[in-house]
């Protein structure tokens, strides 16, 4: 279950829908064949009957979780494959049937298990924090129970997205030999980075939206409610655990108030740090199941694709996966190049489809050879392409100088120089923003910003004399001194069309406090230095000390067209998105240019062919 079901409502924007031109090429062209080929064949229609048993499972601490158990009708005496799904969103109600993926899974002729996961839905426990070990421990002893059934033929696949699609990706860590494959989808690694505190700012809206909402399924006060376990029993059990859930004092809103550090324990987290929420932990067990992995991420959806990215590269895993322009859970096309409201090109049924091209020879114990790719989208050119390796390995980083006249150059300024800039708090990146669609799973949408970059400190580079691919993570280094001891940069990179459009392309953003790199080095490959953000390496900034300011922004993959002009704007704060940092009081920048004092953006350029 995504977020955007969980909250329910759904807000249409933007333009009428309007015919889609023709693209420059597919998704299916650019996949393995045996996925393109298999997706191009239609999946059997969607069963109608099947089966379903409610009941708990005692772990071996006694904590006992809620399942539900889908089979399809007919299959009594069938030994099945399952597909194993575990959320914290309640496994499902009492009011509604099977949806329509888990009916296309069982006319598949898998079973269906569905899992709440520890301290959440029907099941016991306490829940503190997302993935923790704990719950890793979970669902891998939940895939082992599965593959031991009398109804299973022993081969568990894991999928699901944003949380579930989360907990599928960690299932393998003490799930295997069960787990045979993994379809992680819009699934969180790094979750201080990459999702709630990136660069150390504070995600205040989604943070504190999140929290209050799951709180609420937890003390099961949501409509329509969570599925108790069959039997006489099965309501008086789940107020049972539902007051266990009521015991622990917390709600995962506190983290906007309680969290500045990644590695600092807190009471309310059950003693664990943030940094607990980190699948990157479980590399090593992860990379011994040597399950195979099938992820999918967006440009646009938080971090999601900074993570994805980050674990292509880091694990060793058999991967295939894919990077698109989409809102949370791929339930849009968000291309900001295009209008709003275009039809997906990858359509829900074509995923779905997909899912089950990659998980089927691995529950039939078919031999795959290693696959190792990566599939990406580059806006504004509307193209699929693939490659092995991340960084791209014909990556040309290439600067552009912040300079005098609010323009950017290839050139560093021979004369020095400083911009100043009153931080505007009211400024902002709107309510349809990457961040927004973590939280509802509507469509990221952000206009023409040529009226917000008036609130910012903007810079412009010459039109463009021929057409430039940017694909990876631009850095963005700054020589800044501040009014303040704290505060938060926000970076935008930016297409600027001839007639003066002003296109979204990425953003990065970095807290002040937390601009120290990590002297060890990070826990997994990057192709970017990055801080620590620990509280042995906090520095506040001096008061009107020229400081430098470095920090990537997130990866994108675009074309800026011949003509057209790159900017970067700067701002101090994005106020419907990100807590006001700082919390009071007026800030000032003075940012130096030129000279000893340069600051500029570095755009990993890919030479075109």
């Amino acid at each position: 279950m995504r977020y955007a079901t969980a909250f329910g409502i759904a807000v249409t924007m933007g333009a009428q829908a309007m015919p889609a031109p023709a693209r420059a090429n597919d998704l299916l062209s650019v996949l393995p064949p045996r996925l393109g080929q298999c997706a191009a064949t239609p999946a059997p229609p969607a069963a109608t009957g099947y089966t379903r048993d409610a009941i708990y499972v005692p772990l071996h601490d006694g904590v006992r979780l809620a399942i539900d158990i889908l089979k399809p009708a007919g299959s009594n005496g069938r030994k099945l494959p399952t597909i194993f799904v575990s959320t914290r969103y309640g496994r499902s109600s009492p009011a509604r049937d099977a949806n329509a993926e888990q009916r296309g899974w069982l006319a598949q002729g898998y079973a269906v298990v569905l899992a709440d996961v520890r301290g959440t839905g029907a099941s016991f426990g306490t829940w503190y924090i997302p993935y923790s070990r704990q719950e890793a421990e979970d669902v891998g002893e939940l895939a082992k129970w599965i593959a031991a059934q009398p109804w299973s033929n022993g081969s568990v696949a894991t999928t699901g997205t944003s949380y579930p699609g989360t907990t599928a990706l960690i299932a393998p860590a003490f799930g295997s030999p069960a787990v045979k494959a993994s379809v992680p989808r819009f699934s969180d690694f790094d979750m201080y980075s990459d999702l709630l505190f990136p660069g150390g700012a504070v995600a205040q809206d989604l943070i504190v939206t999140w929290g209050r909402f799951v709180r609420e399924m937890d003390l099961n006060e949501n409509v329509p409610g969570v599925r108790p376990v069959d039997g006489a029993d099965g309501s008086k059990l789940l107020a049972q655990a539902v007051d266990e859930h009521r015991r622990a004092e917390w709600s995962f809103e506190h983290a906007a108030e309680d969290v500045t550090f990644r590695d600092e324990p807190l009471k309310r987290f059950g003693g664990l740090p943030i940094d607990e929420a980190g699948t990157f932990h479980l590399q090593d067990r992860i990379e011994a199941s040597r399950v195979p992995i099938f992820g999918w991420a967006s440009w646009l959806d938080s971090g999601t694709a900074q993570g994805l990215a980050n674990r292509f590269s880091s694990w060793s895993n058999p991967q295939v996966s894919i990077i698109g322009a989409w809102s949370h859970g791929a339930g849009h096309d968000s291309d900001p190049f295009k209008p709003a409201d275009q039809p997906l090109e990858v359509s829900r049924e074509l995923q779905e489809r997909l899912y089950g091209c990659f998980i089927a020879p691995y529950m039939q114990g078919t031999v795959v050879a290693p696959e190792h790719m990566l599939i990406y989208y580059t806006m504004g050119e509307d193209r699929w392409k693939t490659t092995t390796s991340w960084p791209l390995a014909e990556t040309r980083m290439q600067k552009f100088f912040l300079s005098a006249g609010a323009t950017l150059t290839g050139k560093p300024p021979v004369a020095s120089g400083k911009d100043s800039y009153k931080v505007d708090f009211t400024a902002t990146s709107g309510k349809t923003s990457r961040w927004a669609t973590q939280a509802n799973g509507d469509d990221v949408i952000y206009p023409d910003r040529s009226a917000a970059d008036r609130q910012l400190l903007a810079y412009t580079s010459a039109p463009l004399e021929a057409d430039m691919e940017v694909t990876g993570h631009a850095m963005v280094t700054l020589q800044l001194a501040s009014s303040q001891s704290d505060g938060v940069v926000f970076a935008y990179l930016e297409d600027v069309a001839p007639d003066g459009r002003v296109t979204y392309v990425t953003e990065g953003e970095l807290r002040m406090l937390h601009r120290k790199f990590s002297k060890s080095g990070g826990a997994y490959k990057t192709s970017y230095p990055s801080q620590s953000f620990k509280r042995a390496d906090a520095a506040p900034m001096t008061p009107g000390t020229l400081e430098t300011l470095s920090f990537q922004l997130l990866p994108t993959s675009v074309l800026f067209r011949k003509g057209h002009r790159i900017r970067v704007a700067f701002a101090g704060a994005d106020a419907d998105n990100f807590k006001r940092m700082p919390v009071s009081g007026d800030g000032s920048w003075a940012v130096a240019r030129g000279g000893k004092s340069a600051s500029y953006i570095e755009l990993p350029v890919i030479p075109r062919k």
